[in-house]
């Protein structure tokens, strides 16, 4: 009797132990927070559908986009960061101080027209601003090597004022 009492509490201490790698397991995948998505698609979850556009969008920091350019190849991004007029196109870049080194690696080319209002103003200084389109990660970029390029725009617009005038 004493024995089979000790091994069911085994047993019993077993199945607890079990249960517990599983529901951490969940909390991530299924029945926890991030079931129906993330804003950036962490933990292989789809992104969060964004009812003004209709579709799946991922709110992506520029520099996971720098991280993991491959992992948002082919996705609708929104992105933040300085736009600016580099050689004739529009990049942007995650900080001033990447502009100032001039590392276009960490630069995202805007492909295609931007809105009127936009493009009179790039040229005359760095703007914060947030960019929706779809992100391609094998660009190799017009003008030399860059992160990636945004096409497919569908929305640009200024965080708040320049930051500064363009370099001469």
């Amino acid at each position: 009797m004493t024995r089979m009492v000790v091994v069911g509490c085994f047993l019993l201490f077993l199945s607890g132990c079990s249960e517990t790698s599983e529901t951490k397991s969940a909390d991530v995948t299924q029945g926890g927070p991030l079931e129906n998505g993330s804003p950036d698609g962490r933990f292989g979850t789809p992104c969060t559908s964004w009812v003004p556009y209709g579709r799946e969008m991922c709110q992506v920091s520029i520099y996971r986009l720098i991280a993991t350019p491959e992992r948002y190849d082919g996705k609708f991004v929104d992105i933040k960061g300085y736009l600016i007029d580099v050689g004739g196109g529009p990049m942007i870049f995650p900080s001033p101080d990447r502009l100032d080194v001039g590392v276009p690696g960490e630069a995202i080319e805007i492909v295609g027209k931007l809105p009127p209002e936009v493009e009179a103003e790039v040229r005359n200084g760095i703007w914060p601003v947030f960019a929706v389109g779809t992100f391609d990660a094998k660009y190799p970029g017009s003008i030399g090597p860059v992160l990636g390029a945004l096409r497919d725009v569908e929305r640009i617009a200024h965080i708040k004022q320049p930051l500064r005038s363009p370099p001469p």
